[in-house]
């Protein structure tokens, strides 16, 4: 039904079910090949075009609020999918769903019929009552579920019925880890050889491939399925990165002081070399990737904080400035951010630099609010407008403590794709016993 949603949605103009509910979802006979059917307020919909606002329509329980003010959005059609399928995975009509907060409540109404964790990412997206949240398009969610397509009909075939209820996405993930066959990934393992050791690794922006570097050649792997999908000839050891659309990836090899990159899916390469500051920034690895711009031009590197061409490696500006987190660009791309041990710089691409109080920093998906954590065993998290930001704390207008461990330093900070949750990640610093 995605697909039907996705091939409506792209039409000019786009046509909008605004009624997506398992009555009007039908399998045929033979494949039970699902259909949607009833169309009646799409015409209402176009009858009533030129009126100031859309005519209201949707079943009660499976259409979002806006449609009820005459509103109707490609993000309407999925709500009322992600409704139509927990009624079904439960066997709840959504009026008997647990509800709290203007939501349904997924934790309990999926405590006895537990989901794949990317499906429910995708549902709870998908079910947010302010549409701008959800996804925007029925492809964006077929991109995200296609690792799942491919096994829907072998998994549905072999696994017993009862498996449904206990299936558990973290014990997926270790099961598949512990069938991972480690001599086709790093090579047969040989007594005091470092050609086989994992030297760095990358995450693509969109979490679905992960660089290794191993037995001096480069590894991509799909995460779902934990398979290499391409063995790249790259050195890389000092620091590597994904651009953010996933077209290329860049890798240091500081030692011999060049530059690679790499074309993605095909994998030519280009080498490049580059100057000895910009080789010294890349020292770090894994506390000082490369971060990449949005629009894949400029590179950035965080010991010290430096901005390279990414086609040339070429080096553009440098700071005395020691990053202790990875380096980010705003969403923009007109801002490169390193944290150090106290303060946050930040610097504008056009020029000019300047510090905040701060160890980590983190943007928004839409660039417009940011959130700075203060001080470590005390960690402090600011959140606040990105126009605002200045040196003081007046600028926040939310804020929390988050209780440490002694010895904590917050090494990690990030909004997830929707900018609802923010993730915090902490290094506890282990005191040796004392002899």
């Amino acid at each position: 039904v995605l697909e039907v949603c996705a091939y409506l949605h792209a039409l000019d103009p786009p046509v909008i079910h605004r009624d997506v509910n398992p009555n009007n979802i039908i399998l045929r006979d033979g494949d039970t090949e699902p259909f949607l059917i009833d169309f009646g307020t799409v015409q209402a919909a176009i009858r009533a075009e030129s009126d100031i606002s859309s005519t209201a329509a949707g079943t009660f329980g499976y259409a979002p609020t806006e449609q009820f003010i005459g509103k109707a959005y490609p993000s309407s059609d999925l709500f009322g999918l992600a409704m139509t399928f927990l009624a079904v995975w439960t066997g709840i009509e959504p009026e008997q769903m647990p509800f709290a907060r203007g939501e349904v409540q997924l934790d309990a109404l999926l405590a006895d019929r537990p989901l794949d964790g990317r499906i429910r990412l995708a549902i709870e997206r998908m079910i947010d009552r302010i549409p701008e949240n959800r996804p925007q398009s029925a492809g964006e969610v077929l991109a995200r579920l296609a690792p799942l397509r491919d096994k829907a009909v072998a998994v549905r075939r072999d696994t017993p019925s009862e498996d449904a209820a206990t299936s558990n996405p973290w014990r997926e993930a270790k099961a598949r880890l512990d069938r991972l066959d480690s001599a086709s990934l790093l090579g047969t393992a040989r007594a005091r050889d470092d050609r086989t050791r994992v030297g760095n690794w990358a995450l693509s922006a969109d979490s679905r491939q992960m660089l290794v570097m191993a037995a001096e050649r480069a590894l991509l792997i799909d995460t779902d399925t934990m398979a290499v999908v391409q063995t790249l000839e790259l050195n890389g050891d000092d620091a590597i990165g994904f651009a953010p659309d996933h077209s290329f990836l860049i890798a240091f090899n500081g030692w011999d002081e060049y530059m690679t990159r790499v074309e993605l899916p095909d994998g030519t390469s280009a080498t490049s070399s580059i100057s000895e500051e910009l080789q010294s920034s890349s020292y770090g690895g894994l506390d000082a990737p490369i971060a990449i711009s949005p629009d894949g031009k400029l590179g950035a590197t965080g010991s010290p904080l430096a901005l390279f061409d990414t086609t040339s490696g070429t080096l553009i500006r440098m700071t005395d400035i020691e990053s202790e987190t990875r380096p980010c660009f705003s969403p923009d791309g007109r801002t490169l951010v390193g944290c150090g041990l106290s303060k946050v710089v930040i610097m504008a691409i056009e020029g000019g630099v300047r510090e905040i109080d701060g160890t980590c920093l983190a943007f928004s998906p839409d660039g417009r609010r940011v959130a700075v954590v203060v001080g470590n065993e005390s960690c402090e998290v600011l959140i606040g407008p990105w126009d605002q930001l200045d040196s003081s704390s007046s600028w926040s207008d939310q804020r929390f403590t988050l209780p440490l461990p002694s010895r904590s330093e917050v090494r990690h900070l990030c909004f997830d794709p929707s900018g609802r949750w923010l993730a915090i990640g902490a290094e506890v610093m282990h005191t040796p016993p004392a002899t």
